[in-house]
């Protein structure tokens, strides 16, 4: 004899007929089960199959799906009035709990399913209710689910577009609070989508926080476990730190390894894609998973990006995100407002089958090791590439990521990780005004790579300055790479080579073809201004001849009254300088700031770190 109650009749005898009798545990089996469990793990007795009230299973089964074979807790209420009220009051019984909590011990799904009765569908018709013009009502199932926007599977829209496809109901949904404030749906679908929803959907994650009676096992994803060792490696490091003297080209070269890896795609073997499918659960004779295909057949290496810049004044909450005003009609209402490093750590959560990189630019303008706080832990990676240790974020953040994170992976009993899947550059320049210093302890939890002085040169081959190298010459075109290696000559005497000057310390607006007027400001304004005001600040006839004691003199003598380049720089050689080529005026009519450049391109534009 089972302990089935009448509230609960109509809907375990659906699930009968739907799963099969043989294929659904009875109420009184889950409890023995539960017993045997505990006194076999705790020694605890609790009485069998009809023992301590406390551990109570009422209206509890346990179902095998015979399509998977995966097995499911649900607890079965029937629906006496069609309204989400009735279901949600009858939510929060301690039975439910006892069963969520045994679900989660388990690991198996758990979900609150109903259906209407008879007595319930006639009250339907007497009123005529708006719900008839769509569907049977007998053909309706209900489900009540956990709090929060989190709760919907990614992988879940191609299944309501193909129900749509079909004819079917779209599921609606309607929020109520109950009694203890909790925030739960009502959902209502079609008795022939229950295989996917319960497929797709576990109300068992997003419940957890609020039941009595708390699992400490943590609750994972094997989908996403299984997606996240099939990603391929890219060369990368994951925490890359790129640093050296103003000019050197770090935003540059990131930028272009960023353009290759967009220009890649990162999936190129068929057997991969075939193999994600299949461990997101899709079924390859449907059509969500010819969807899915097709999107990972177009994920790049690196498929998404995120760039912020650190200044002086840049702190940890504008980089993890903080309480802000936010105007709402003609309300100021205050929300939490992600940062750069919250906006790439949810991109990466969702996506566990996509590389997102974040950039950070001139690391060292903040207080790099305020500005991280807590998160320098994270940065401490594993082989695998996630984080070895785990962090408590602020309570604000916590809450941000558990509605934004679609698919559970961020648990916040195990605490705060950056994922494998997210990538973090960062360019930093070694020695300039207005920087803070990186400790050791912060810069070993990144592979670091200098940037030589010359190491990207040969992109800039093809770029000028005009001189002037004798007293009744004019000015003419020299290659802008040749004149530098010379100045650099001259500098290597008073300075370290961090304040040598770059490939990239003008950029190509500085450098075009027929814009002398504009290249000469550039090489007072910026060049010489950065020789005489910074590097050699105190020290300026080390290089400058003595004549010229300020910028206005500096000026004057190579812009208004020009002189000999070798009378304004003393013991600058001339006779090393190489002519500049002639090129087609069409080939300066490139868009600046291409990422993708070789030695025959433009420099991208503005000044490069």
């Amino acid at each position: 004899m089972t302990m089935e109650s009448t509230n609960a009749e109509n809907t375990i005898n659906f699930l009968k007929e739907k799963f099969g009798e043989e294929n659904v545990l009875e109420e009184e089996d889950v409890r023995r089960e539960f017993s045997e469990d505990m006194k076999r793990n705790f020694g605890w007795d609790i009485g069998g199959a009809k023992g301590n009230s406390d551990f109570s299973f009422y209206n509890t089964r346990k179902i095998t799906v015979p399509s998977t074979g995966e097995e499911i807790f649900v607890y079965a209420h029937d629906t006496t009035y069609y309204t989400s009220n009735f279901l949600i009051n009858n939510f929060e019984r301690k039975h439910i709990n006892n069963a969520l909590a045994y679900s989660i011990d388990k690991g198996c799904k758990f979900f609150f399913l109903s259906v209407m009765t008879p007595e319930a569908i006639e009250n339907l018709k007497t009123k005529n209710h708006y719900l008839l013009e769509k569907v049977e009502p007998s053909e309706l199932i209900f489900s009540i689910e956990g709090e929060c926007k989190h709760q919907r599977s990614y992988t879940f829209d191609p299944v309501i577009n193909e129900w749509r496809n079909k004819g079917f109901p779209i599921p609606g949904r309607a929020e109520a609070p109950t009694k203890k404030g909790l925030k739960i749906k009502f959902m209502v679908l079609h008795k022939e989508n229950l295989d996917d929803y319960l497929e797709y959907f576990d109300s068992r994650p997003y419940m957890r926080a609020d039941t009595k009676n708390k699992s400490n096992e943590q609750t994972k994803i094997k989908e996403v476990e299984k997606i996240n060792k099939s990603i391929p490696p890219i060369k990368f490091s994951r925490n890359r730190l790129l640093f050296g003297a103003p000019g050197t080209g770090k935003s540059h070269k990131i930028d272009n390894e960023l353009e290759k890896c967009r220009g890649e795609y990162l999936y190129k073997e068929e057997s991969k894609i075939e193999e994600i499918v299949k461990n997101l659960g899709y079924k390859d004779e449907e059509t969500y998973s010819e969807i899915k295909k097709k999107e990972l057949r177009e994920i790049r290496k690196i498929d998404e990006d995120f760039r912020v810049t650190f200044f002086e004044e840049y702190t940890y909450h504008d980089f993890v995100g903080a309480y802000k005003p936010v105007p709402e009609g003609d309300n100021i209402t205050y929300k939490f407002v992600p940062g750069p490093f919250t906006e790439a750590l949810v991109q990466a959560l969702n996506y566990p089958y996509k590389n997102v990189l974040l950039i950070i630019e001139e690391i060292n303008r903040a207080n790099a090791a305020s500005v991280f706080g807590d998160l320098i832990q994270l940065l401490d990676r594993t082989p695998d590439g996630d984080s070895k240790y785990s962090i408590v974020p602020p309570i604000e953040m916590k809450k941000y990521l558990l509605e934004n994170d679609m698919i559970g992976r961020f648990n916040e009993d195990e605490g705060l990780k950056i994922p494998e899947n997210l990538y973090i550059w960062a360019t930093m320049n070694s020695a300039d005004q207005g920087v803070f210093p990186i400790d050791s302890a912060f810069k070993r939890r990144w592979t670091v790579e200098y940037m030589p002085i010359d190491g990207e040169e040969n992109d800039v081959e093809r770029y000028h300055v005009w001189l002037k190298l004798d007293k009744e010459g004019e000015f003419k075109k020299y290659k802008w790479n040749s004149f530098r290696k010379e100045l650099n000559k001259l500098l290597k005497n008073y300075v370290e080579e961090d304040r040598l000057i770059g490939p990239y310390f003008l950029n190509n607006m500085d450098l075009g073809e027929d814009n002398e007027t504009f290249t000469k400001e550039a090489v007072v304004n910026k060049l010489f201004s950065y020789l005489r005001q910074d590097v050699l600040r105190y020290t300026p006839d080390k290089i400058f001849n003595n004549n010229l004691s300020n910028m206005t003199d500096i000026k004057e003598a190579y812009y208004d009254d020009p002189k000999p380049i070798d009378y304004i720089l003393k013991d600058f050689d001339s006779k090393e300088l190489e002519p500049a080529e002639e090129h087609n005026s069409d080939d300066n009519n490139d868009e600046p700031g291409n990422a993708q450049q070789t030695k025959d391109e433009e420099l991208s534009d503005g000044n490069e770190s």
